[in-house]
């Protein structure tokens, strides 16, 4: 009988000894019946366990962490996926169960919400699990995989453990980002304003005194806007000279890292074509020189 009760006939032959793969781990009984030329028979029994074999845990990070991939989205460092998906069972019938623990019982490792997925569950719920951390930090991790077998002497886990760190939770981006900003010389007064707009997440209101904000408008000129009540930033500048500018806007402190996010502006000077030329990759434009080859692969 397989683990699941069902009979499977093996072999049936003269030879008093034959050999049987099994493809999956689990008890099995194995059961003999023999018969004389006459037609008399006589049966016996035994069970086998046939062991699981370990699965292996595997963490990777999606983020801006120093252990994990080129960060994909830098105006929201603060998110961070827990991946398991290298994770594997060399027994392909059997399914993992992922369990994900931060060695520490401090508060400052409690600083983070699930945006998606959970801590503990079936490969649906919890192989990548999507974590908002409210503080910077470095934070560790212990993975554990285990298989499905609910008896003990069959069951098979292994852990590993990794350190990660959140060096900002300042996220911070340009608002309507794609469509740009542009102006043109005032023929009279000679200069062209542009009007700014960004937004700062993820930091309590009564937090913003202590973060410092800049910006270098690309001119050799930098201003310290103020944060308005919910997060937002408004600001402008006078540009006095027709080209295209990269503007670098910065947050910071002590206990929530910092962030910077740019873009390119342009300023054009009376009825004079201007090439606004702006490309980007996975949402985030690519600040490249004017005379550069790119490789956006």
């Amino acid at each position: 009988m397989d683990s699941e009760g069902k009979t499977v006939d093996i072999v049936n032959n003269t030879s008093d000894t034959f050999r049987h793969t099994f493809k999956n781990p689990g008890r099995y009984t194995v059961k003999l019946e023999v018969t004389d030329d006459a037609g008399k028979s006589a049966t016996s029994s035994t069970s086998v366990a046939v062991e699981s074999q370990r699965p292996t845990a595997i963490i990777s990070f999606i983020g801006c962490v120093t252990e994990g991939s080129p960060c994909a989205d830098p105006t929201h460092p603060s998110e961070v996926t827990l991946d398991a998906s290298g994770s594997f069972d060399p027994d392909e019938a059997d399914t993992l169960y992922y369990k994900w623990e931060f060695e520490s019982d401090s508060e400052e490792f409690k600083q983070f919400e699930i945006l998606k997925g959970k801590l503990e569950g079936t490969a649906e719920e919890a192989k990548k699990v999507d974590l908002k951390f409210k503080q910077a930090g470095t934070y560790k991790i212990k993975l554990t995989v285990s298989d499905q077998h609910t008896d003990k002497s069959l069951r098979q886990e292994h852990s590993v453990t990794k350190e990660f760190d959140v060096s900002s939770v300042i996220d911070l981006w340009w608002k309507n980002e794609k469509n740009g900003d542009a102006a043109v010389l005032d023929a009279e007064k000679g200069f062209a304003q542009i009007n700014f707009e960004a937004e700062i997440e993820n930091i309590p209101n009564e937090e913003f005194k202590d973060i410092d904000v800049s910006v270098d408008f690309g001119d050799q000129i930098e201003e310290h806007p103020q944060i308005s009540p919910g997060g937002a930033l408004e600001f402008r500048h006078i540009y006095k000279e027709a080209r295209s500018y990269v503007v670098k806007l910065s947050a910071r402190s002590e206990k929530y890292g910092a962030t910077s996010v740019q873009k390119r502006v342009f300023v054009g000077q009376g009825d004079t074509p201007l090439a606004a030329l702006r490309i980007f990759k996975n949402n985030q434009e690519i600040l490249f020189d004017e005379n550069a080859v790119l490789n956006l692969t």
